[in-house]
């Protein structure tokens, strides 16, 4: 943990949490929402701009945009808000400058200063750890770290901002990371013959997307794996049929050569390999 070290020797941890419902947390206690007053909640939303791009400075017409696209007065209702933020994080501040709210110019940096600790920012460094992990041969780590980014996947990233525009490029982005994690998890544990978890894994995956492939497939393989290649063999036919009646798709040509290596009775071999593409 990294700790801010404030005048007088306080010492203040703040914690977000951006997957599952948007919190905020000093030292441990919840920081209030702030209901429905418009000031605060724009301030939230600024705050989840500035902790998805940490050090990066920002015209005051970019922040503006941000919090209410096309309004009239931007200037005025970023200043109301800039306020709003500096006494939600920092209400013990009086009138000194934010530690973390910075002019830089004509605009603002947020600079977390080695106080806050992101599931976000969690989320990245684990996916890189467990790809260098990967590379070493370190299986057990990489199945480790891609564990937790399952979870906090799991909980879906800003979930009350899904129609937000302003976040619409980073959940796409994260979205993207997090099953492309996911999908090698399963690699994972089927090269590791970790049979349960892969289908477990696999079916949550189901949960949140029931046409997903690569978790079809796991889910498939697991089965023959585990001695019942029918069972495979039907699942992977009656997703193609799925697909075909309900998105008028075919599935890609992976599942069609899967099917025939089912049937054949040739060994099933997994590797720890990158993840499975669409044709």
């Amino acid at each position: 943990m990294l700790w801010l070290v404030k005048a007088g020797g306080t010492l203040t941890l703040y914690t977000a949490r951006m997957f599952g419902p948007f919190t905020v947390l000093r030292d441990g206690e919840t920081i209030g929402s702030g209901g429905s007053a418009p000031s605060l909640t724009a301030a939230r939303t600024l705050l989840k701009w500035f902790l998805i791009h940490p050090q990066v400075s920002f015209s005051s017409d970019e922040l503006a945009d941000v919090i209410a696209p096309g309004k009239s007065n931007p200037r005025n209702r970023l200043n109301r808000t800039l306020h709003a933020l500096r006494d939600y994080l920092e209400p013990d501040r009086g009138d000194r400058s934010s530690v973390f709210i910075k002019k830089t110019g004509a605009g603002y940096v947020f600079d977390p200063g080695g106080s806050w600790e992101v599931d976000f920012w969690q989320a990245r460094r684990l996916i890189s750890a467990a790809r260098q992990a990967r590379q070493a041969g370190d299986i057990e780590a990489a199945i480790r770290d891609l564990e937790t980014v399952a979870q906090l996947d799991a909980r879906v990233f800003l979930p009350e901002d899904i129609y937000t525009e302003a976040f619409a490029d980073t959940r796409a982005a994260q979205e993207r990371a997090c099953r492309d994690a996911r999908v090698s998890l399963l690699r994972l544990y089927l090269s590791s013959d970790m049979l349960p978890q892969a289908l477990a894994s696999a079916l949550a995956m189901l949960d949140q997307d029931p046409y997903d492939e690569a978790a079809v497939m796991t889910v498939a393989v697991a089965h023959a794996m585990g001695g019942d290649r029918f069972a495979g063999i039907q699942i992977l036919l009656e997703f193609r049929d799925r697909l075909n009646e309900d998105l008028g798709i075919s599935p890609s040509s992976d599942v069609h050569r899967l099917v025939d290596h089912l049937r054949s009775g040739d060994p099933i071999r997994v590797s720890p390999a990158p993840r499975l593409r669409r044709d």
